[in-house]
C-alpha cells in the first residue's frame, strides 16, 4: 500500500503556472472628435485670417501645429511646424498665401496678371526671360534692373514675379516708389521709421515699381539708395522698374544693378501698349 500510495503521489498533477510572458494587445487610438466650441473656434480664424487648421484633423487633433522629428525618432520639443496632414494648416497656409487677399497685402495689384499671360514678343523676350528666370529660383542673379517706356508691361511682369516667388514661399512685397515714399514719410509722425526701412531692407524679396527721378529731395533720395544699398550687401532679391534712361538715374543706385556677378539691367523696349488700346477707342 505505501508503495502505491508512492505511486500516486508521484502522478499528482501540478497546478498549471501562470505563464510570465505578456500578452501585449494593440490599443486602436481614440478617434479624436473636436466639441462645436473648438469648431467655431477653427471657422473664426479661418473667417479672421484666412486661413485655420482642420478641427477635425487625426494628426495634431486641431490644434494646427507638430513638433518635427530629429534624426533619431524622437520629437523636438523646442520647435513647431505647421501640421503637414492634407487640408490641415499647411495646405491652408499655402491656399492662403496663394489668394486675393494674401497677395494684395504684399504689393500686387492684380493675380491675373501672370507669366502666362504677358505678350511675349522679340521687344519683350529678354525682359520677360529675366522676370521668369527670377521667379522661378533659375537666375544668377538677385538684383533687376528693367528699364522702358511707360505702358509696355514693366507692373505686369512685376505682379507675375511677386505671385510666383510667394507660391513658392519666398515672402515677396510689391510697392510703387510712390507708396513706398509715402509710407516712409507717414512712419516720421508715427515714429515707426526705423521699424519701416528694417523690413524694407530684410525682405527675402522686394519690388520697386515705377522709379521717377522726382524723388529728389535729399530725405528721400538718402532713404531709397540705402535701402538698395543694404540689400545689395546682403544679395537679397531685389527688382527696380523706371522709365528713365539709366544716365537719368543717381548714380548710388545705378552702380548696384551695373554689378554683374550679382545683378541684370534689362530694357524692355515694347511700345506703349496702353497707348495702343485707347488709340482704338
Amino acid at each position: 500500500m505505501e508503495h502505491i500510495g508512492k505511486t500516486l503521489d508521484s502522478l499528482k498533477l501540478t497546478k498549471p503556472q501562470t505563464s510570465t510572458l505578456k500578452t501585449t494587445t494593440k490599443k486602436t487610438p481614440k478617434k479624436w472628435e473636436p466639441g462645436s466650441a473648438f469648431i467655431e473656434q477653427c471657422q473664426e480664424q479661418l473667417s479672421e485670417q484666412g486661413y485655420a487648421p482642420d478641427p477635425y484633423c487625426q494628426v495634431c487633433r486641431g490644434l494646427g501645429f507638430l513638433h518635427p522629428l530629429l534624426d533619431g525618432g524622437k520629437h523636438d520639443y523646442s520647435s513647431t511646424i505647421p501640421c503637414p496632414a492634407p487640408g490641415c494648416l499647411r495646405d491652408s497656409l499655402a491656399g492662403y498665401k496663394q489668394g486675393e487677399t494674401s497677395l494684395k497685402e504684399k504689393g500686387v495689384s492684380s493675380k491675373a496678371q501672370n507669366f502666362d499671360n504677358f505678350k511675349v514678343t522679340p521687344e519683350t523676350k529678354e525682359v520677360y526671360q529675366a522676370f521668369k528666370n527670377l521667379a522661378t529660383g533659375e537666375a544668377s542673379y538677385q538684383m533687376l534692373l528693367c528699364y522702358g517706356r511707360t505702358g509696355n508691361g514693366k507692373t505686369h511682369l512685376c505682379n507675375a514675379l511677386a505671385t510666383e516667388l510667394n507660391k513658392r514661399g519666398i515672402d515677396a512685397r510689391l510697392y510703387t516708389v510712390a507708396d513706398m515714399v509715402g509710407r516712409l514719410k507717414e512712419s516720421i509722425a508715427e515714429h515707426t521709421t526705423e521699424s519701416v526701412i528694417k523690413q524694407l531692407t530684410t525682405v527675402p524679396a522686394l519690388i520697386l515699381d515705377d522709379f521717377k527721378v522726382e524723388y529728389n529731395s535729399p530725405w528721400e533720395m538718402e532713404k531709397i539708395e540705402n535701402i538698395i544699398d543694404a540689400r545689395y550687401r546682403e544679395a537679397l532679391i531685389t527688382v527696380l522698374t523706371t522709365n528713365r534712361e539709366q544716365d537719368e538715374l543717381p548714380e548710388r543706385v545705378v552702380s548696384r544693378f551695373n554689378d554683374l556677378s550679382l545683378s541684370k539691367v534689362v530694357l524692355n523696349n515694347a511700345p506703349d501698349y496702353r497707348r495702343r488700346r485707347r488709340g482704338k477707342g
